[in-house]
């Protein structure tokens, strides 16, 4: 036993002598930088390109194998600005000499020092990077298939590096198809210790600057764990953390800072990548979720995932992008909004699911799916609690704001509809809304189906309750041409008028219980458009309800008490009672031509005719008001108006219209008949004096009529 442990001592004794030798003449006879110009020519041959070693290389050799070269740069491809496409002021390998005897890699240290990076893109939309990675497959690879893979995963199992360190980089990108340029300049890497399948830690630093967008600066920090399983091809992000600070023309608000954490793998195999515990903080909205991507590596990639924006302030959120406020009615509105939703997206369409938002206190759900970006195809379902639209209304000028200012003309205000937009509007949506107010209205049970196609809007239709009634109302717009052609049809059933009035115009106009039917189109892109191409039809009819500003039965009374010579009572009441109260129109371009008009009333009925301009807001009427012949049964004070018809006018403004009843033709017809009360005495008595008797006709009827005498003497 002893004679075969001598041989072995004596063998090993001459190997490790031989291994001592060989490293002393490398180490003082070998000079790498003999070298280089083999290693230059090397590189041109097989890449076209060509390296230059400027700078002194050293070699290590234990316990480190390791080469420091200074100086270093690679050509450019032809064709782009840059001389270089990157230059390496130092980089340092080194590598444990032993563990290789064992298949072990340990790479102490992989440094790169003051280096530039130039990637760009020529004006023929080539980059200068392409020939480099273009090359022939090794046939024998791809038969090999995952086995070579599991067994190089297996070789660098014992795969370790102590430190990579990027010190002081560059990296340029130049689109000269868009004259479009980036800089990542301070770039600083440091990463290790590395050994697969366990997690190790990574600090990453530097500033970006672009002018598409403009970017004066954006510096940026970056630290996490990161694993590498070359067995299962995966790549994972643990405990990410980037915060970055920008500023730029190009930036909303031109100034921003951007915190962002969550974990992320990829998965090379599956083509996947999956971004979990993400949360992202920028100005004042907190954006988290999860987001998982399918076949990332082909042309359509697939995400899914969920989002959740929590609660916000959106004028400050304006105010902080240096947009223009906006000026609500309620100065609260606006001040808080929050929302989530699931969602899934392709390059063609993305679908928002369990969607649900609230905006100061008003809440949303439903869902919604945009397909085909090109030519936009929008799907929605929404559902709303209850929502104050006035709130969000511009606030109108209060009359200290108004005080000294000259009054101006109305003028036309512009609809503002985005023609282009909805010409090309392929859409179907369903709004609904338990509680809704608009100008003051109470809605109910808002129902609202919207669809567009080929230039042509329809809402069909639009339901709600709204005072005890209901409303339906049919809609379309026609945008194909430059000026928009809208119908509209509108039927409103059992509606009590006077509170819908009384929001609506902040007016007791009148009450009472009925509907209204219309049927109207116009055309225009401004107020004054529409009223002036507004044409159709409309109807209405209430029961049992008043009209307000005007008493014709106070006006009756007056007349009256005119009649008889005594003195009209003054009535504090404004108010016409009716138990019936209808009304038809044709609208032809913002005019009232054809009105008729009918209204009952315990004491009277009014019949007629008249016409509207709605562009002035002038009215004619001309009315019948018809006492009935019972009138002194109830009211005896009018006998002398009993079975009377007198003519009425309405004339003035809408705004203020001015109520006459024309007293002159029952005056005529009262003088007439006292006249022929008064004559036919006279004549009684003369005859009487005279003894003259009336003659008869061949039937016996009387023949001499005095009060004929006066017959048109009143006319």
């Amino acid at each position: 036993m002893k004679k075969p442990l001598k041989i072995s001592l004596i063998v090993l004794s001459f190997i490790i002598g031989l291994i001592v030798l060989l490293l002393a003449y490398l180490l003082f006879f070998f000079d790498v930088n003999n070298y280089k110009e083999t290693i230059e020519s090397s590189v041109f041959k097989q890449t076209g390109r060509e390296l230059r070693i400027k700078g002194k290389m050293n070699l290590s050799l234990f316990p480190w194998l390791g080469l420091e070269v200074n100086d270093l740069s690679l050509g450019n491809a032809e064709g782009f600005i840059e001389p270089h496409m990157a230059h390496f002021e130092k980089a340092l390998f080194k590598i444990k000499l032993l563990p290789l005897l064992k298949k072990d890699i340990h790479v102490g240290t992989l440094q790169l020092q003051n280096f530039q990076i130039h990637l760009a893109k020529n004006e023929q939309g080539l980059n200068n990077w392409q020939e480099l990675i273009q090359g022939q497959k090794d046939p024998s690879s791809e038969k090999s298939g995952s086995t070579a893979s599991e067994v190089g995963a297996k070789e660098l199992a014992a795969f370790s590096i102590e430190r990579i360190r990027f010190l002081d980089g560059t990296l340029t990108w130049r689109d000269q198809t868009r004259n479009a340029a980036s800089k990542l300049s301070d770039l600083n890497l440091d990463l290790g210790p590395v050994q697969l399948q366990t997690p190790f830690p990574f600090e990453l630093s530097g500033s970006l600057s672009s002018n598409q967008p403009r970017i004066d600066r954006a510096e940026f920090q970056c630290s996490g764990k990161t694993s590498l399983d070359f067995e299962k091809q995966r790549l994972s992000i643990s405990e990410l953390q980037v915060n970055t600070k920008a500023r730029g023309a190009g930036i909303p608000g031109e100034e921003l800072e951007l915190l962002l954490s969550g974990n992320v793998e990829f998965d090379h195999p599956k083509q996947t990548v999956s971004l979990k515990n993400f949360k992202a903080k920028a100005y004042n909205l907190t954006l988290e979720g999860e987001l998982s991507a399918a076949h990332v590596l082909k042309e359509t990639p697939e995400l899914q995932g969920r989002l959740k924006v929590q609660e916000f302030n959106p004028k400050t959120l304006l105010a902080e992008l240096q947009l223009p406020p906006i000026q609500t009615t309620d100065p609260k509105a606006l001040s808080s909004a929050a929302a989530q939703t699931r969602f899934q997206a392709t390059p063609k369409q993305i679908t928002l699911s369990d969607l649900q938002a609230a905006v100061d206190g008003s809440n949303l759900q439903g869902k919604a799916r945009i397909g085909d970006f090109k030519a936009p195809r929008i799907e929605f379902r929404l559902k709303m609690d209850q929502i104050d639209i006035d709130r969000y209304l511009p606030p109108k000028m209060t009359e200290d704001q108004s005080a000294g200012k000259p009054k101006k003309q109305p003028k036309s205000t512009s609809v503002g509809l985005p023609m282009e937009p909805l010409r090309t509007l392929d859409l179907d949506g369903k709004v609904s809304i338990d509680d809704l107010t608009v100008h003051k209205m109470n809605l109910n049970k808002v129902e609202v189906q919207i669809r567009a196609e080929d230039g042509v809007l329809r809402i069909d239709p639009l339901t709600a309750k709204l005072y005890k009634g209901t409303i339906r109302n049919t809609t379309r717009i026609d945008v194909r041409s430059e000026t928009p052609k809208v119908t509209s049809n509108n039927t409103i059933n059992s509606v009590f008028i006077e509170p819908l009035l009384d929001d609506l115009f902040n007016k007791k106009l009148a009450s009472g219980s009925g509907g209204i039917e219309a049927k109207l189109d116009f055309q225009g892109l401004s107020s004054q458009e529409i009223l002036r191409s507004l044409s159709g039809n409309l109807s209405l009819l209430f029961e049992n309800g008043a009209v307000k500003g005007v008493d014709i039965s106070g006006l009756i009374r007056s007349a009256s008490a005119l009649l008889k010579g005594q003195q009209p009572e003054r009535t504090e009441k404004q108010s016409t009672d009716f138990s019936l109260f209808k009304a038809s129109a044709d609208l032809k371009n913002g005019s009232i031509r054809k009105s008729a008009l009918e209204l009952l009333s315990p004491l009277f009925s009014v019949k007629g005719q008249g016409q509207v301009n709605l562009l002035q807001k002038a009215l004619n009427y001309d009315l019948m008001v018809h006492i009935p012949e019972d009138i002194s049964e109830k009211h005896a004070e009018l006998a002398n108006l009993s079975g009377k018809s007198i003519p009425m006018t309405i004339t003035g403004s809408l705004d203020n219209p001015d109520y006459t009843l024309d007293l002159k033709s029952v005056l005529q017809d009262r003088l007439r008949k006292e006249g022929e009360k008064r004559l036919g005495k006279e004549l009684d008595k003369l005859k009487d004096k005279l003894n003259v008797k009336p003659e008869s006709d061949q039937d016996g009827q009387q023949t001499l009529e005095p009060k004929k005498l006066l017959k048109d003497l009143f006319n």
